[in-house]
């Protein structure tokens, strides 16, 4: 799966387009933990996530601490 069909999947499920990568970020790892996205394609899309600029919630608060 690429990004752009990931998103297109996002607008199809949720009825709506994502208000940033982040959103989208969050959905992918839901996908994920469901077992709807395979390991492979998962960090591939993280990765592509990543460099879009998506950070995850769980990233932010790692930061916070250091």
């Amino acid at each position: 799966m690429e990004l752009q069909e990931l998103m297109s999947l996002y607008r199809r499920e949720r009825h709506h387009e994502p208000g940033s990568m982040n959103e989208v970020l969050d959905f992918c790892k839901r996908k994920y933990v469901l077992g709807e996205i395979d390991i492979g394609n998962y960090r591939q899309l993280m990765e592509t996530l990543h460099n879009e600029g998506a950070t995850s919630c769980h990233e932010l608060e790692a930061y916070q601490f250091d």
